[in-house]
């Protein structure tokens, strides 16, 4: 939240709190420190594997420079067909076994695809399997050089019976033109994210790493606002709790996490930066699974099951203790704290049947808060009181439709809302019901002509507000009905080495005073490749984000007039396979911004972050703004078997003007370098060592220059520099973790303990001041602090 109190500097040289917001503000920062010592519950699943064609297919970017990790090499690939008509078995179990016992069991996708990876070199037999059908399996031969593809035909012989059924390719894998994704099994053991899927992707190029570890992703350069978290498709409001704990969608309901930094392709839009789409688990189960996992500061629980011979049904749930380890220490004072506070639920219930339809159903819900009292008595006022809710139902229908043509079907809805109590009498709040629907026709040619991708995505509901805090600004209020519908249709041509993919999406919004659109965004992206280890890959294209509805209301200080803003977005890379454990990966990146919407800073908002602190803006909105950011991203990998290890290194520059005529100035997270390095060693008797190293450059901030004291409030003002002048420190972070699991009788146990910022290093990461403005008392990061929990499964 920010707001102004004063203008002793003519509305853009400076602005000051009131003493209340200031030691409540720092309050919060202890609450805040603390919260972020504490460690996230993980937990190991069985070994999925989401097809390489699914990727290629179902994926729903272009965005051919992103750099992704975790990812073992595929070794076999296949297609299961039913013996009729020859058409894709989705759901069919494809299982291999190896000549010493080793099994690793599969699901086929949508298209009836599969991959295999982590396969050892020798003999392995590879069996598919599916309801009311004869099993068919075939005996191959692995090597560490080559991948091999299959195609079952369900009860009988494999087409053909000859050998152009089993196809040994002499190359080693590449990357595909589609986004790159991190599977849930890969995730589990890597320093410094507590198995968390999300947690990982801030560790990848491209990502700026967020101030006090908060739960923002900065992708690219743009204010974490500016990107959008998706759960299969469907827009979620957040995706971490409260400071960045967790994640709100269990790890273990995630088969995978696609990480889109930038032109990607037209199935997402209304999004000026990147995105991540968390895409839930698919496959039936074959066997019940259980688990608990418990760590300092949280409990959580998930239970998956068969029913049926097609259908599987999971329950999973999580609740903070936070307050009950931190309340009585921070009750020391005059204050009463209530820590935060936050929990979440799913009950999902999905089916796969006969003839490949498959049926998904997914309620989930999550509750963030926490309270600042103003004195020891349970009945006093509020001084700070913040939550954070919502609730959503995902209804997913895929089914083929013959002659390759496949359908998506998704309604996605629920509300959502953001609430907030300052001093007493102070309100404001942000209550959304919004429901979606994705409608995506697919066709597959298997090469013989382009594939289609053809869709409609609909966003519509009502969107109320109010804002009216004592010292933010004028009161605001307003509410409105929002209809977004946009369609969008791409195609994908294989030309020898080189594959095209051009697309474009129009895109609508339909609000009480007006119309935005319709705008069309072309996007073209391809991947040629070169040789057998190495590929290059581009994309370019226009990115829209419509305004917020509080700046569009004349019910406040909106103005129905305003356009969208929007991107253009370029990238090209190319990645290099030096040897079979060691892959190299550089993207440069360019994003020119046009009509950005500048002005009101001085008003109330809600923010994932530390608070803004002046100069504001305090001008009317307008599409004024425009930026440019541009940079290169490097990822450096290598895979052993018994160990992983990468480095991701960006460079970057993020630059806007905000009014025409001013100086240009750097975005707020702007980051000119940010490196990590992470790797992960397997060690004898079921133990695994972990490291993680982290170094940044310091975020910007405007320094105060001089101070002025009111003598009818009796407080000092600031009188700023100029603005974004100086920066904050490096910062430097050495995070260690070591796992131990015990493989018992009926359970599995297993233990971690993660020491983060093992150095005990000092690091600033906000700048703040003291009481008369006269030196600077930065907020530092947490000191040395092990996180540590265990999980039992069974």
């Amino acid at each position: 939240m920010s707001g102004p109190i004063e203008d002793p500097n003519n509305g853009r040289s400076g602005h000051s709190r009131p003493r209340a917001y200031s030691s409540t503000f720092a309050l919060c920062r202890r609450l805040m420190l603390a919260t972020l010592t504490g460690g996230v519950a993980w937990a190991q699943e069985p070994a999925v594997s989401v097809p390489a064609e699914q990727r290629a297919n179902e994926s729903d970017s272009n965005d051919v420079p992103v750099t992704t990790v975790l990812r073992d090499q595929v070794r076999v690939t296949g297609i299961v067909v039913h013996p009729a008509d020859q058409q894709p078995l989705p759901g069919a179990s494809v299982e291999a076994v190896s000549a010493s016992g080793e099994r690793v069991t599969v699901t086929t996708d949508i298209e009836g695809s599969f991959s295999l990876k982590s396969l050892a070199d020798g003999e392995w037999t590879i069996t598919a399997t599916f309801p009311d059908l004869e099993a068919t399996s075939t005996t191959i031969t692995v090597s560490s050089s080559q991948v091999i593809d299959l195609q079952f035909t369900m009860g009988g012989d494999q087409i053909s019976g000859s050998d152009s059924d089993l196809v040994i390719e002499a190359r080693k894998e590449t990357i595909g033109v589609t986004e790159r994704v991190i599977e849930r099994e890969e995730i589990q053991y890597l320093p410094g994210t507590g198995g968390d899927a999300v947690k990982v992707v801030q560790n990848l190029p491209g990502v700026a790493r967020p101030p006090l570890g908060v739960g923002q992703l900065i992708i690219r350069g743009v204010d974490p606002e500016d990107s959008s978290f998706f759960l299969d498709g469907g827009r979620i409001p957040l995706v971490f709790h409260f400071s960045g704990l967790t994640t709100v969608i269990p790890t273990n309901s995630i088969s995978e996490v696609a990480y889109l930094p930038g032109a990607y392709g037209v199935r997402f839009g209304r999004t000026l930066g990147g995105l991540v789409d968390l895409r839930t688990q698919t496959p039936v189960p074959t066997e019940s699974f259980s688990e608990l996992a418990v760590d300092v500061y949280q409990s959580a629980f998930f239970s998956e099951h068969k029913v049926g011979r097609q259908g599987g049904i999971s329950l999973s749930a999580r609740r903070s203790y936070v307050d009950a380890v931190l309340n009585p220490i921070l009750n020391s004072g005059d204050r009463r704290v209530q820590a935060p506070r936050y929990y979440d639920a799913q009950l999902r219930y999905w089916n796969v049947r006969p003839d490949g339809a498959r049926w998904d159903a997914y309620l989930f819900l999550s509750d963030d808060r926490f309270l600042v009292l103003g004195s020891d008595d349970p009945d006093a006022e509020v001084d700070i009181g913040l939550v954070t809710q919502f609730q959503k139902v995902r209804l997913q229908h895929l089914r083929p439709l013959g002659r390759g043509w496949y359908s998506e079907s998704v309604v996605f809805g629920g509300p959502e809302t953001q609430s907030f109590q300052f001093e007493g009498d102070g309100e404001a709040y942000e209550k959304n019901w919004v429901v979606g629907l994705r409608q995506e026709f697919r066709l597959l040619n298997d090469g013989q002509g382009p594939d289609l991708k053809l869709g409609l995505d609909v966003e519509a509901g009502q969107v109320s507000y109010l804002y009216d805090v004592a010292g933010f600004g004028e009161s605001e209020q307003g509410s409105t009905p929002v209809f977004m519908p946009a369609l969008y249709a791409e195609s994908t041509w294989t030309l020898g080495f080189l594959e095209l993919i051009p697309g474009v999406r129009t895109d609508t919004m339909v609000f009480e005073d007006g119309v935005i659109g319709p705008l069309l965004d072309p996007r073209m992206s391809l991947r040629w490749e070169v040789g057998p280890s190495t590929t290059i890959k581009a994309g370019t294209g226009r990115h829209t984000q419509f305004p917020r509805v509080r700046e569009l209301l004349d019910e406040g200080d909106g103005v129905p007039d305003l356009n969208a803003e929007w991107s253009f977005q370029s990238s090209v890379g190319v990645v290099q396979q030096i040897l079979p454990e060691f892959r190299v990966e550089v993207t440069a990146f360019w994003n020119e911004l046009y009509d950005l919407v500048s002005g009101r800073e001085d008003a109330f908002r809600f923010f994932t972050g530390p608070p803004p602190f002046g100069p504001f803006d305090t001008d009317p909105y307008a599409n004024d703004g425009t930026g440019r950011i541009q940079g290169v991203e490097t990822m450096m990998r290598l895979d052993t078997d018994r160990m992983v290890a990468f480095a991701a290194l960006t460079l970057s520059q993020s630059t806007r003007v905000d009014r025409p005529g001013e100086d240009q100035q750097l975005f707020r997270y702007d980051q000119p370098y940010t490196l990590n390095v992470l790797a992960s060693r397997e060690l004898r008797k079921n133990r695994r060592l972990g490291v993680r190293v982290r170094s940044s450059s310091g975020y910007v901030y405007t320094p105060v220059v001089n101070r002025i004291y009111d003598l009818d409030s009796r407080e000092f003002s600031p009188v700023f520099g100029e603005r974004d002048s100086a920066r904050l420190p490096p910062f430097f972070s050495l995070d260690i973790r070591f796992d131990k699991e015990w493989e018992l009788r009926r359970v599995n146990l297993a233990a971690y303990i993660d020491l983060q910022n093992a150095t005990n290093t000092t690091n600033p990461e906000v700048m703040s001041w003291n009481y008369d403005y006269s030196e600077e008392e930065p907020v530092e990061s947490s000191p040395t602090l092990p996180a540590f929990g265990f999980r039992v499964e069974w």
